[in-house]
């Protein structure tokens, strides 16, 4: 506790300013633990240390860990990964910086996916990782972001994050058409930009919330080519579960931050061998589905 008598108590200091009615106290070399609630009040009787609140201020304080720069392509996806391992099961969250106030999007729900409108969050509390995917990328998601961890009811740790788009009009021939039947194996040959071309690449599979999931289902293997901006993705014995959405791209990793950069996109349909039937008779046609689809209607189209 320090009062206007005082002026000054180590690293606070307090002024009364009589004609405006004003207390001011001023926290120099602030630290994490001057984080909490703060009580500004009046001494009614010094003698019997009788006082009034006037208020309650309570101090946030704000921690940027780092400076990271991602950068994504226009149509394509960006995946954040921020590390808290220290923080495993506290609330994190990301927000974009602008003038005024940064609109936080948390996760309501832990180690599941939700959908923030134009991002979706997920936060991994078995690895301590906040996980933030931005879809169809456009000019208005560049800025800055901040993403971060609530160690305390008071106290933030963040990594700014930079996030560059650029328009590529090279990337929109990158999206892949392939047909397969089931049992086959089917070659999908990726582009990455050159900036990524030393960068581990990656390959996942979108799920029915349009959410790029890690590939699970099929033996996968990424050949490299002597081009480091093109490598290949075999799938064996495909079935039914490979068909979908993929995409490709690469990783770029830093201290405590991980980000992920989409850019070629991959439709993968199945074709069925040809089905014969006798006239007059019956055709039993057969149209295997992802389970994921089983609440889904179906409809059957002669084309």
């Amino acid at each position: 506790m320090i009062h206007s008598t005082w002026n000054q108590n180590e690293r606070f200091s307090i002024s009364d300013d009589r004609d405006k009615n004003l207390l001011s106290v001023i926290i120099t070399d602030v630290r994490s633990e001057d984080a909490g609630v703060y009580l500004c009040g009046v001494y009614l009787n010094e003698i019997f240390y009788s006082y009034s609140i006037l208020t309650a201020v309570h101090l946030h304080i704000m921690s940027k860990v780092g400076v990271v720069t991602a950068s994504g392509y226009s149509a394509g996806g960006i995946i954040f990964k921020c590390h808290h391992h220290q923080y495993k099961s506290n609330t994190k969250y990301v927000s974009k910086e602008s003038d005024g106030c940064c609109e936080r999007k948390s996760p309501s729900v832990q180690d599941q996916w939700m959908d923030n409108g134009d991002v979706c969050v997920y936060d991994d509390t078995r690895a301590g990782v906040l996980m933030v995917y931005f879809r169809e990328l456009n000019a208005g998601h560049a800025g800055t972001y901040r993403c971060g961890v609530n160690p305390s009811q008071y106290t933030d740790t963040f990594t700014q994050v930079q996030l560059h788009i650029k328009d590529d009009t090279v990337l929109s021939h990158w999206w892949v058409n392939k047909s397969v039947s089931v049992g086959d194996e089917v070659n999908i040959t990726c582009q990455i930009p050159e900036e990524h071309q030393f960068s581990p690449k990656v390959f996942c599979k979108e799920d029915e919330n349009h959410i790029c999931q890690s590939v699970i289902r099929s033996e996968v293997k990424v050949n490299d080519f002597s081009d480091k901006s093109v490598f290949t993705v075999i799938i064996s014995d495909v079935t039914v579960r490979d068909a979908g959405v993929y995409w490709c791209g690469a990783e770029t990793s830093r201290t405590d931050f991980t980000f992920i950069s989409l850019t070629t996109k991959v439709q993968l349909k199945l074709s069925m061998p040809p089905v014969f039937g006798d006239e007059g008779g019956s055709a039993h046609i057969i149209c295997p589905y992802d389970p994921i689809y089983k609440s889904k209607s179906k409809k059957l189209l002669k084309s």
